[in-house]
């Protein structure tokens, strides 16, 4: 009996070993997850403002800006009035 019992406890330390490695590893897994979704966005931030800020020297573009600004101001200004 006495044998018995210690083969159902290395059984269960095994078990334990196993699972705390199993957790260890998916742990890990969810780190780097997270470390690739944060460069990622990072990245992405980083392409969207570069364009941003390329359009932003086309004379065009602040053209376009100003005159949809210039509208939106005339536009308030004329529901005020009334």
């Amino acid at each position: 009996e006495t044998a018995q019992l210690e083969a159902q406890a290395y059984e269960l330390e095994q078990r334990t070993a196993l699972a705390h490695e199993a957790k260890q590893a998916l742990d890990s897994w969810v780190r780097y997850e997270g470390q690739v979704k944060q460069r990622q966005q990072r990245e992405l931030a980083d392409t969207v403002i570069g364009k941003i800020q390329k359009e932003l020297e086309n004379p065009k573009v602040l053209q376009q800006i100003l005159n949809q600004s210039v509208a939106d101001v005339e536009r308030i200004m004329s529901t005020k009035a009334q």
